[in-house]
C-alpha cells in the first residue's frame, strides 16, 4: 500500500511595498582635483619620460661587482641533514609515520626531539644520518 506524500505548504508571500530605495535619493558626489594631486601626477609623468635612454643602440654595461673578502669560498652547497629510516618487511608505525623496507628520508628539522628518540630507539627500524657536517 502506497501513500501519497503530503503537499508542501508554502508560507504567505512576502508583502510588496512601494518604498523607494533610500540610496537613490542621496546626492551624487563628484571627485575634486587638488593642486597637490595634479603636482604628483605631473612629477610622475616627468620621471617616466626622464628615464628613457637617449641612445637605445648603445651597449649596456652592468655595474661592477665587488667581491667580499669575508665570504667563505665553497664549491658545493651544504647538504641538509636528513635521517634515512628503513622499516621491517611488514611495516612499522612510529612517530606518526609508516616505515617499510623502502628507505624514507626525513629532514632533521622536521623531527622533534621526542620523535627522534622514538625512531632511533626502535630496534625494528634502521636509522642513518645523511649529510652530517664534517
Amino acid at each position: 500500500m502506497s501513500r501519497n506524500p503530503k503537499p508542501i505548504s508554502k508560507g504567505p508571500a512576502p508583502a510588496k511595498t512601494d518604498t523607494p530605495d533610500p540610496a537613490s535619493s542621496l546626492p551624487q558626489v563628484t571627485p575634486v582635483t587638488t593642486d597637490a594631486a595634479s603636482a604628483d601626477a605631473k612629477a610622475a609623468a616627468e620621471a617616466a619620460t626622464a628615464s628613457v635612454d637617449p641612445n637605445p643602440d648603445a651597449p649596456v654595461t652592468p655595474p661592477p661587482v665587488e667581491a667580499k673578502a669575508d665570504a667563505p669560498k665553497t664549491k658545493k652547497a651544504a647538504q641538509p641533514v636528513v635521517l634515512q629510516i628503513k622499516g621491517p618487511a611488514n611495516g612499522r608505525w612510529r612517530a606518526g609515520r609508516h616505515f617499510t623496507p623502502q628507505p624514507v628520508e626525513i629532514p632533521m628539522a622536521d623531527l622533534s626531539d621526542d620523535d627522534l628518540l622514538k625512531l632511533k630507539g626502535d630496534p625494528a627500524l634502521s636509522c642513518t644520518v645523511i649529510g652530517a657536517p664534517a
